[in-house]
């Protein structure tokens, strides 16, 4: 009866349940679905319950280690916020060669998505579609406790959420990324790299400040750089971002490694309308070395805490 009634407009299964649900499940009124580390006795059972659902407008799935489903398939005309979480059995994040089994595919297809939070949802291969309407997305992927994210599922990711306008990106695992030309994204103004247990890539740094030219705030969180340290190389020329539109960085958790130190300078000597820098930092003689260096633009107010 659960799986056919028509006033049901919040439904959260949570724990150790074994869950069955048939292809002639309606729940016409479900606007909120919450499925958290259940046991899927079909295969079928997941898609059917999401599909059965035509209003639904807010979805959280936290897949556990008992989940062996292959592909997720969420095509929801409805769907407005979207949470995708996948864990493993020790509390470390899963990688596709856990079970020894074929890969794993994630497809979301919801024009009126509006919010996507996923932590590495253990997919290998990313299918974003028609989502014309994302305005902030939460993208973990890649972490060190799961296997690396090669360049051109990363490109398919990226291309899925083009017209995201707030981005927060953790770092992912595989410290050399050369992109093919990819897709601007106009919409992004709003990009924060965060420390993903090992730290931000770099590379990922110069992708992301070469295709948003409309960004206006970077926001840097980790107390280091992830990648081989001394081998980093800025853009070979000056993004547009940089001359035309960003005016706020903020960089947490300034380490004082030498890594470090160049990312700033570059950010000073290369952003000619920024407003403010603020850099968290303890050492006294970091902020001194800080000072120092040149800035393009000359309404830049240094703040360091």
């Amino acid at each position: 009866m659960l799986f056919i009634c028509k006033t049901l407009v919040d439904l959260r299964l949570k724990g150790n349940i074994s869950l069955k649900v048939p292809a002639s499940v309606w729940l016409p009124s479900l606007k909120i679905l919450e499925i958290k580390e259940v046991i899927y006795e079909n295969g079928d059972s997941a898609h059917n319950l999401i599909n059965g659902c035509p209003a639904l407008e807010d979805l959280h799935i936290h897949r556990f280690y008992f989940d062996k489903q292959k592909v997720l398939n969420i095509s929801v005309p409805t769907l407005k916020r979207l949470v995708l979480f996948r864990q493993g059995d020790d509390g470390h994040l899963l990688s596709s060669d856990d079970d020894g089994e074929s890969q794993h595919k994630l497809i979301v297809d919801t024009p009126k998505l509006e919010y996507l939070d996923i932590t590495d949802c253990d997919a290998d291969e990313f299918s974003l579609e028609n989502l014309s309407s994302l305005l902030d997305a939460r993208i973990n992927v890649g972490l060190c406790f799961s296997g690396p994210v090669s360049s051109s599922n990363l490109l398919k990711l990226l291309h899925g959420i083009a017209n995201v306008k707030f981005l927060r990106f953790s770092s992912t695992n595989y410290d050399d990324y050369v992109l093919p030309t990819m897709n601007p994204l106009h919409n992004l103004t709003y990009l924060g790299l965060q420390d993903a247990i090992d730290g931000w890539n770099v590379d990922l740094l110069n992708v992301f400040l070469e295709y948003s030219p409309n960004l206006k705030v970077l926001v840097l969180e980790g107390n280091r750089i992830m990648r081989s340290y001394r081998l980093w190389s800025p853009p070979p020329r000056v993004p547009s971002c940089l001359l035309l539109n960003l005016k706020e960085i903020e960089y947490l958790n300034f380490g004082g490694e030498k890594h470090e130190f160049e990312v700033i300078e570059y950010l000073l000597e290369s952003a000619e309308v920024l407003k403010n820098m603020t850099i968290s930092c303890q050492h006294s003689d970091s902020w001194r070395l800080l000072a120092r260096f040149p800035r393009a633009s000359k309404i830049c107010e240094l703040n360091l805490r």
